[in-house]
């Protein structure tokens, strides 16, 4: 069965410079797990009829736009924070085979910042993240992401009374031949006690993905 699909994808802001006699490669591909979530059968194609590239080019960072303003105002920012880092940062990604699911791979990040204390505002911030993408060999149904996030504040850290805040958020994502299946629960404590919780689920619908 054929489709048709017109589509078009926004890519992420970024700047680099080409030199000159250069190219730039476009590839659209399905099989990008997990930075591209896999088609619902393994016999999707894409035949690209017509695709096009556009691309803004600066040609000379230094000139002005027509009416005489610069393309790059000047940044504006305030006074550097002292900030004192406690603890250390983070950052793996690993490759993980199960040994009792044949075929099951998992991609694993993690990401630790740590905690930094901002003595000029008597705050603390600590930063947390994980992210595993698992899939059972070609079986593209099977494909799941779970992302964890841990972020702690602490106020008032010079008073009798600090407080301290945390806030996990979990979101899992996995696929049928339909929808995609979504559950997002965020839980928040305050100075150790439970304060806030909830959890959502979604379903989304699949169009040709």
């Amino acid at each position: 069965m054929l489709f048709s699909y017109r589509a078009s994808v926004e890519l992420d802001s970024l700047g680099y410079r080409v030199l000159r006699n250069h190219k730039i490669r476009l590839a659209v591909s399905l099989g990008y797990w997990p930075q591209i979530w896999p088609p619902r059968s393994q016999d999707v194609i894409i035949v690209l009829a017509n695709a096009v590239l556009e691309l803004p080019i600066l040609h000379n960072p230094a000139a002005s736009r027509v009416d005489g303003s610069p393309f790059f105002e000047k940044p504006e920012y305030g006074p550097a924070l002292i900030a004192k880092a406690q603890g250390e940062e983070e950052y793996s990604r690993f490759v993980r085979q199960d040994l009792s699911i044949k075929n099951r791979k998992t991609i694993a990040t993690i990401i630790d910042e740590g905690n930094t204390v901002y003595p000029q505002l008597d705050t603390s911030l600590s930063a947390r993240e994980s992210d595993e993408s698992t899939i059972i060999g070609n079986d593209v149904l099977s494909a799941r992401i779970v992302c964890k996030r841990n972020t702690g504040m602490g106020f008032q850290l010079s008073t009798p009374n600090p407080q301290h805040v945390i806030v996990n958020t979990r979101s899992v994502m996995s696929a049928t031949r339909e929808a995609f299946e979504l559950e997002n629960t965020v839980e928040t404590t305050l100075n150790g006690e439970p304060f806030f919780s909830k959890t959502w689920l979604d379903v989304v619908q699949r169009k040709f993905v």
